[in-house]
């Protein structure tokens, strides 16, 4: 007997899939100026969010402009950062900054934000491997 997927999904518990994944990042360059490592907490973003978001890169053209990419990472970056939050008023003040984009960008450097907002890209599902694994699967026809 094979469980067919409407049994398998039954099976399920769904208040687990509102769960977001959650993943630690060292920042290589903080860790080596604080002397000991720092991780940054990151978490999926729902589908829709994220498409706003990596949307946001292409100009009117269609084509994907450089500046906003960087803008559209950084976006990415404060909506999928949970630790340290980039909403502590302590962090903020400290830093000068006014806004979590701000800190975000006077935390991290270019690299390090794409870095992060590609792991946050991973865990919402938007990683190459995911990717080609659900399309592999939907060429497949069962007859």
């Amino acid at each position: 007997y094979t469980m067919n997927i409407v049994d398998l999904l039954l099976k399920l518990d769904c208040g687990t899939l509102t769960i977001a994944p959650t993943k630690k990042v060292r920042i290589k360059r903080l860790s080596e100026m604080a002397g000991e490592d720092v991780y940054f907490t990151v978490k999926a973003i729902p589908g829709r969010r994220f498409t706003e978001l990596s949307e946001s890169i292409y100009g009117d053209d269609g084509e994907v402009e450089g500046g906003k990419a960087y803008d559209a990472n950084l976006m990415i970056d404060v909506e999928g950062i949970v630790e340290p939050d980039l909403r502590n008023a302590d962090l903020l003040k400290h830093y000068g900054c006014v806004t979590p984009k701000d800190l975000a960008e006077k935390l991290l450097n270019g690299g390090e934000i794409t870095k992060i907002s590609s792991v946050i890209a991973d865990l919402s599902g938007y990683g190459k491997d995911k990717e080609n694994e659900i399309k592999n699967s939907s060429t497949r026809t069962t007859k």
